[in-house]
């Protein structure tokens, strides 16, 4: 079993990146976000 290091995403200035719903806007964030979730599933499949 490979532990998954790091799924953590820390936001620098996240009172700048999210807007007055709570919708994360800032779009490097995002993707990060969005590599680190296809990382997890590809991990998970055996």
């Amino acid at each position: 079993m490979n532990p998954v290091l790091q799924p953590e995403v820390l936001i620098a200035q996240a009172q700048n990146k999210f807007d007055t719903e709570g919708n994360l806007t800032d779009e490097r964030s995002i993707d990060i976000i969005k590599k680190k979730i296809e990382n997890l599933i590809s991990a998970c499949k055996v």
